[in-house]
């Protein structure tokens, strides 16, 4: 064997000698980080290696702001000719789709190693994906047309890929399906086979002829691109189903259907085919049922081991999976009259419960032809009835308009009371007028239903729009009381109606009857169409807001991105419905810790300002201080600050200084000042949250949610620690728990009680409540996590419990590195309270060294010496110093450092040390 192998190695380097290299060896040097390839790209980072070579994420050098994927050949046997380099560059040249990561640059280094610049695609890999967001089995099928149809393009090209599996299909940011590493296709060419043999492929995959040694062609991307859906549908991995079936001798490359390899997971593994069947979205008796039919059918004809019994092409792959998603007929189905005559059945339930009875109506006509005259005489005079019906129904929608014009026309005559000149003194607010209508509406006894639903929608929701909402609320429930009876003959103006009520409960904090209600009517609207509005839509973006205030974020990111699936669908780029569809999926994204996503969608909503239809300046910004919110969170803080500055003065001009909307800008901005380290300017922001926080009415918990917590920060930030103890045990006793949204707000309060604790002196109060807070967030939202697991460390730290504090402290400055870049203050304000920890844990004074070169970045990320935790890195340094036997710091840098916290604490002396401030 040893000899025989031998002797391919040199046929294998004659070969690459007649390509035409030139023998020379390839790069000795070994790359990495930093390196500079072609002259112009610079390698940042590994991304992954293979047996063709290395992959590196890179940035263009040349003044061109670009992130590019860049492979590079290994060094050994397996490595590329020239000449066979620049046959692959060729390749990759020509494959430009949506759907495939294509060339931007190639070439060959000077020592003939060679390399090629690609689209970097930041993604996920596609089962993980589809996984992490339950993608049910119909999504998945959906997403996978595009992969086949991208392996199409590819063949039409005359390029076979031949290492089709999972880790090559990433899903971008957009959700968009990315095929990766054409670095072993060929071109197919008829006249010389040996340019599809190749030993560069992954067994799992693989179809039976590659594996025997075979020349690859089109059906052997077939059979890969099947594989990756039998994985993708079943979840169970192709290498084991393959296993279980070698054992049949006569059937090697045959694997088993999907619903019989989950089906034997079912017996073996319940919990694992639980947790597969929940990453579709179903139970795994019925993922069973749903992969025993026509999906099993089309995996089957993918991954048949005679390559003549596959589909033709990707492309029939991709049509078959296109009509099983319409229902049709599939061409992997043995063709048969029942077979297609059930399809159309279920496709055309209702045409065919009509045929049936129209059959039975025909028999028992005929049954009953002694009496045709009379049964015709009998149909005449009831479609004279019909027909007279008919016009009294015309005569009473006539009516109806009528008297809905006559209303509209009363309601106007209420709001001309507020002419001077009729009232005979200044003119009237308009909640008064409104009160006004709504006491002349209900004294009218000649409004049916449906006018006076109408109306009093109208005035519910013009007093949300004033910022009452409490008050919005009686009509608007009671015009959508009205509308019940006639949901199904009215079904528009019912969901029109709902949607003004839903939108009341949302702003009052209502969000487990509006999500109730707006489940409840998504089946009438998704029935109603044609009429320009998209009603569907909108319940499904109102539904996932209600989703993300109880806390369920996945449920919430799902409506939103199928809402703008269908909005995309129908055409629609920047409706309200859109706008409104992106916002939730912001926040739905953002509790996720998902912050590129949230960016994109509030930036693309931002981006849409001054078009027409233009954007209502209420949502442009909301839009505006939930971006603030995630710059905030991955330590973009100058960024938060340049944003929220104007927007507070636009949001306190339109809405007034008592708006929630204003209240939440206040409460932004000062966290942002005192993240930068600047209390000065939070403290005019301190002063207006304490002059109009109110103390009663509809919106009395969240108002105090927001001045609150604004307010705690800054007495934390300056020292004041027994007034923020007072203002936050106040709030706590005054704002009373109710539904599962005010717990996040409540536990906000709570955590900077904690804080409080901590600055007093009482560490096991501040871990008990540390550790309360933490039991209560959810996995994906980091920046809190982290900032709790800061706490945690440092109270278990006062506490003399040295070892657990550095574990927490660790967590918190890793959960910070997965959301801000390296150099941001909140990462360094964990860093250093584990140097801190480590210093006092073990007495090494090395530990001093580096709090010193953490001290330079910190001034740089703060903007300054003259910041609250530049002044307490100072002291922690001065007093560690000391306690390690080490002279303290120097004079001039202890000084202004005590002056600096006496003077943001107002007191005579410091507090007591624990830890730098928040950020």
């Amino acid at each position: 064997m040893a000899e025989a192998v031998r002797e391919l190695l040199s046929s294998a380097d004659a070969i690459d000698g007649d390509d035409g290299d030139d023998g020379a060896p390839l790069d000795p040097q070994r790359l990495g980080p930093d390196s500079l390839i072609g002259g112009r790209f610079r390698l940042l980072r590994p991304l992954g290696s293979g047996g063709m070579g290395e992959v590196f994420l890179a940035q263009r050098t040349d003044g061109i702001e670009q992130y590019v994927a860049i492979k590079l050949l290994h060094e050994g046997g397996r490595a590329m000719s020239r000449a066979r380099a620049r046959r692959e560059q060729q390749i990759l040249a020509r494959l430009s789709h949506p759907n495939i990561a294509g060339l931007i640059d190639a070439g060959v280094s000077e020592s003939g190693r060679p390399w090629f610049a690609m689209d970097y695609v930041d993604g996920e890999r596609l089962i993980a994906w589809c996984d992490g967001r339950r993608s049910n089995v119909a999504d998945r099928v959906r997403r996978f047309v595009h992969i086949c149809n991208a392996v199409q393009f590819a063949h039409k090209n005359l390029i076979l890929h031949r290492d089709l599996k999972p880790s090559n299909i990433l899903i971008d940011n957009e959700g968009v399906p990315k095929l990766l590493d054409f670095g072993i296709a060929k071109v197919i060419d008829a006249n010389d086979t040996d340019q599809t043999r190749t030993l560069a492929l992954t067994p799992a995959y693989a179809a039976p002829e590659q594996l025997r040694g075979e020349p690859a062609t089109t059906a052997s991307d077939v059979y890969q691109l099947g594989s990756v859906l039998y994985e993708l549908l079943c979840g169970v991995p192709v290498q084991q189903a393959r296993s279980a079936a070698a054992r049949d001798a006569d059937a090697i490359g045959e694997l088993p259907r999907p619903h019989q390899a989950l089906a034997a997971r079912i017996v073996g593994d319940r919990s694992a085919a639980e947790q597969a069947a929940r990453a579709r979205g179903e139970s795994p008796d019925r993922l069973v049922r749903l992969l025993k039919g026509d999906l099993g059918n089309i995996v089957a004809k993918a991954t048949a081991a005679r390559p003549a019994e596959r589909y033709d092409t990707a492309q029939a792959l991709a049509d078959d999976l296109e009509r099983w998603l319409a229902g049709l007929p599939v061409r992997a189905h043995r063709p048969s009259l029942a077979y297609s005559f059930g399809k159309l059945l279920r496709r055309h339930a209702w045409a065919a419960a009509a045929i049936v009875l129209l059959s039975l109506g025909l028999v028992a006509a005929t049954v009953i032809a002694f009496d045709k005259a009379a049964s015709e005489r009998h149909q005449r005079e009831q479609a004279e009835a019909q027909r007279r019906e008919a016009e009294q129904q015309r005569d009473l929608a006539r009516s109806q308009r009528e008297r809905s014009e006559a209303m509209v026309g009363f309601l106007r005559s209420v709001f001309r009371q507020a002419n001077p000149d009729v009232q005979g003194h200044s003119e009237l607010m308009a909640p008064e007028l409104l009160s006004r209508a709504l006491a002349a509406l209900d004294q009218r006894v000649d409004v049916d239903d449906l006018t006076r639903a109408e109306l009093l929608t109208e005035v519910a929701s013009a007093f949300a729009n004033l910022g009452q909402p409490q008050t919005a609320l009686a009509p608007a429930e009671r015009a959508v009381e009205l509308m019940e009876p006639h949901r199904g003959q009215h079904a528009a103006e019912y969901l029109n109606n709902l949607g003004v009520l839903l939108t009341i409960q949302n702003f009052l904090g209502r969000y487990q009857d509006q999500l109730d209600r707006a489940t409840r009517a998504l089946p009438l609207a998704r029935s109603v169409r044609g009429d320009g509005s998209d009603t569907y839509a909108a319940l499904l973006w109102q539904r996932s807001f209600a989703f993300s205030s109880l806390g369920k974020y996945a449920e919430a990111e799902v409506d939103a991105r199928t809402a703008l699936d269908h909005l995309n669908a129908r055409g629609e780029t920047d409706s309200d419905d859109v706008l409104e569809a992106l916002s939730k999926l912001a926040v739905a994204a953002s509790y996720q810790s998902n912050y590129p996503v949230a960016q994109a969608a509030l930036r693309r909503i931002i981006a849409l300002e001054g078009r027409n239809p233009p954007i209502a300046k209420s949502n442009l910004l909301t839009a505006k201080m939930n971006l603030a919110v995630t710059l905030y969170d991955t330590g973009e803080t100058d960024a938060a600050i340049e944003l929220l500055e104007p927007t507070l003065k636009e949001t306190e001009a339109m809405v007034g200084v008592a708006h929630l909307g204003t209240l939440a800008a206040k409460m932004l901005l000062t966290q942002s000042y005192l993240a930068a380290g600047d209390p000065q300017r939070a403290r005019p922001l301190f002063d207006q949250l304490q002059a109009v926080l109110p103390t009663a009415g509809a919106q009395f918990a969240r108002a105090q949610g927001y001045a609150a917590n604004g307010m705690l920060r800054y007495e934390l930030a300056t020292g004041r620690f027994g007034d923020a103890l007072r203002l936050a045990r106040d709030y706590l006793e005054k704002v009373p728990e109710g539904d599962p949204a005010d717990l996040r707000r409540r536990n906000d309060i709570r955590r900077l009680l904690g804080e409080a604790q901590l600055h007093l002196g009482q560490p096991a109060n501040a871990l008990s409540t540390f550790e309360a807070v933490l039991s209560e967030v959810t996995p994906g939202e980091i920046a809190r996590r982290a900032v709790l697991e800061d706490g945690i460390g440092r109270a278990r730290l006062a506490e003399g419990d040295t070892a657990s504090a550095i574990e927490s402290l660790q967590r918190a400055a890793e959960d910070f590195r997965r959301i801000q870049a390296v150099d941001k203050a909140d990462i360094l304000r964990s860093e250093i309270h584990e140097l801190w920890a480590r210093a006092l844990a073990t007495k090494d004074p090395q530990f001093l060294d580096r709090l010193q070169e953490k001290r330079i970045v910190l001034v740089a990320a703060l903007g300054g010496e003259d910041k609250l935790q530049v002044w307490q890195l100072d002291r922690l340094l001065d007093d560690l110093s000391r306690h390690l036997g080490r002279s303290g710091i120097d004079v001039e840098r202890r000084t202004r450092a005590e002056a600096g916290l006496r003077r943001a604490a107002g007191a005579s002396k410091p507090p007591a040390y624990v830890g730098l401030s928040e950020f």
